[in-house]
């Protein structure tokens, strides 16, 4: 666990940031892979993980457009959410952090923060 929740109010009480809204989404087990990756793993040229060279990839696009058309709008609507790219950060470890690094080069207009 990242124990975000924690360190979230642990920052808050301690008055260091400004207030703000963590958004967890669950991922998809084991189809993970699929949705934070923009290709499969183990298929580059490096040849990091050939065991994962048969797992699914190519879907963090769509993932990251289903984000930006359905959890941003809900987070805004009912939690206040900013809307300035400046404001909003996104993260992840292992996949998810291939998908963070993604949102960075390719939607700098939407998570100014990774």
């Amino acid at each position: 666990s990242w124990r975000a929740g924690v360190t979230a109010s642990n920052l808050a009480q301690s008055r260091r940031v400004s207030a703000f809204v963590v958004v967890g989404i669950d991922h998809a087990g084991g189809n993970r892979s699929l949705d934070y990756c923009p290709y499969p793993p183990g298929t580059g040229v490096w040849n990091f993980r050939p065991e994962a060279a048969t797992w699914p990839g190519g879907g963090v696009d769509v993932y990251l457009d289903q984000v930006v058309r359905e959890v941003l709008p809900f987070a805004e609507a009912l939690y206040g959410v900013s809307a300035l790219p400046s404001r909003r950060a996104f993260g992840g470890s292992s996949f998810g952090g291939v998908c963070a690094l993604h949102a960075a080069m390719h939607m700098p207009d939407v998570f100014g923060r990774v």
